[in-house]
């Protein structure tokens, strides 16, 4: 235990000193100048600290009130000042005092108010130490749940694509392109990774929907549109209030993706920055790998001309940035075709 002693007379530090020995065998460290304790105390931990109530340069309350405004308030401070001094202890109090010793020292007094201080400053330490090892634990157990969420969901999403054979190696497809958008447009590394995990789940919402829609050979009526534009509030729904930090991206990229910049997507016809930069991103991933992918109505586009068509809907239906991060990096383009050749 640290227990810090501040008096502008060396023969009180002394007799403090020899005293706090008869309570505890801790590091006793004596100030005559309470600005160069007030300077230890505020860039070290004391356990205790006693401080005189009438100091030059720096009175007991000016150091009281210093100390409390850069310091623990848990650490205890008692103050040495005479009894008879009422209005000065109420001001003490008010500061942040824990209690207070009378003068003249009184030797049964001093021990006793040093060890209850001692004691519940031990007291404080091994709390803190609890509620620490307590937090870790929580945490722990959320990242655990968290990550067992992670890999239910991906489960889900993997029987989702499996349900569509022309879906196949769809989704580590978009996860590259995804990747290659954020880091065309600068986000943070650790955003780059959120974004990669989260969207693979993008379509998650399709379980919802009939294995006969998605597979259809052509394009869809009118009441199948609408039963496959109910996947985006599905996806929502299934990955909504989840603990994972990535789930929860994935939620909003479930629920947007189908936004288009000029407000003409679904389900809430947001337009242009409005929608979720996260959504925006996939939003151009996915179209980008449905193009240039086979289809049974279908053969796929050249990526070209999938490149072309996305230019030409710059501003339109996409997000230019987004378009310009992906075509930017044609070699990424290309690689992500060939890791994925045989998917």
């Amino acid at each position: 235990m640290n227990i810090v002693i501040i008096d502008d007379n060396q023969m009180n530090v002394s007799l403090l000193t020899h005293l706090v020995k008869r309570v505890d065998d801790g590091r006793t460290i004596g100030f005559t100048d309470p600005r160069a304790g007030l300077d230890w105390c505020l860039h070290h931990d004391p356990d205790l600290v006693m401080v005189d109530d009438r100091m030059p340069e720096l009175s007991g309350l000016e150091f009281i009130r210093q100390f409390r405004a850069g310091a623990s308030d848990n650490v205890p401070v008692l103050m040495l000042t005479a009894p008879t001094e009422r209005a000065l202890r109420d001001r003490a109090l008010a500061v942040g005092v824990t209690d207070f010793i009378g003068k003249p020292i009184d030797r049964t007094e001093f021990l006793s108010r040093t060890r209850s201080m001692l004691a519940l400053r031990r007291f404080q330490k091994a709390l803190t130490e609890r509620t620490d090892a307590l937090t870790d634990q929580v945490r722990d157990a959320n990242a655990e749940l968290a990550a067992r969420e992670l890999a239910i969901v991906r489960r889900l999403a993997e029987a989702a694509e499996t349900r569509n054979p022309a879906a196949r190696g769809r989704l580590a497809r978009i996860a590259d392109y995804t990747e290659i958008i954020a880091r065309g447009l600068l986000l943070n590394p650790a955003e780059q990774r959120l974004l990669r995990e989260a969207a693979p789940l993008h379509d998650i919402g399709c379980i919802t929907v009939p294995e006969t829609v998605l597979a259809h050979p052509g394009p869809l009526g009118d009441a199948e549109r609408a039963l496959v534009e109910t996947h985006a509030g599905a996806g929502h729904k299934l990955l909504g209030g989840a603990r994972s930090a990535v789930l929860r991206a994935a939620a909003d990229i479930a629920l947007h993706h189908h936004e288009r910049w000029d407000g003409s997507g679904y389900p809430q016809g947001l337009r242009a920055e409005s929608i979720p930069l996260h959504a925006r991103i996939v939003a151009v991933a996915d179209v980008f790998d449905a193009l240039t992918s086979d289809r049974p109505y279908r053969a796929a586009w050249p990526v070209d001309d999938a490149i072309d068509y996305l230019r030409a809907q710059a501003g339109t239906l996409f997000d230019p940035a987004c378009i310009a991060a992906l075509v930017a990096d044609r070699r990424a383009l290309a690689g992500v075709r060939i890791r994925h050749t045989d998917a």
